[in-house]
């Protein structure tokens, strides 16, 4: 099973390089589904979000809309008060890979599109990302 999972993360990635698509179906309930994940770690009231680039797309725009329903504030610009998040829908097919990056953390999580509602292939993801010190 995670053998599997990795490599359809692998093969949405790959696929997503020349496949993104910003209105995928669904991706109102992808973000919300993106905020019950970030819960966990980063509580709402809590955590003052800054988006890092202008949501243009569905799921950016949904996920912002989401964030501000459960009581996340979230910032147009960042500064020092504010934690930073970026996110990205990655299609290919019937096949969709939400990862959105807090601060030095990766969320991910891989979907079925195929259905009206899509349906979450796995769990979600958990990572730090490491930086190189020089």
């Amino acid at each position: 099973m995670m053998n599997q999972m990795a490599l359809l993360l692998m093969l949405v990635m790959l696929g997503g390089c020349s496949a993104r698509v910003s209105n995928a179906p669904g991706t109102d309930v992808m973000a919300r589904d993106t905020v019950t994940a970030l819960k966990a770690s980063y509580p709402p009231a809590r955590t003052r979000l800054c988006v890092t680039k202008a949501p243009k797309d569905a799921f950016a725009k949904n996920l912002v809309t989401a964030l501000r329903q459960q009581g996340y504030a979230v910032a147009e610009q960042c500064d020092g008060k504010t934690t930073p998040i970026a996110s990205h829908l990655f299609t290919n097919g019937n096949r969709a890979m939400v990862s959105v990056q807090v601060n030095d953390k990766r969320f991910a999580r891989a979907f079925n599109t195929q259905q009206e509602t899509p349906a979450a292939l796995g769990v979600w993801t958990r990572g730090e990302l490491s930086h190189a010190r020089g």
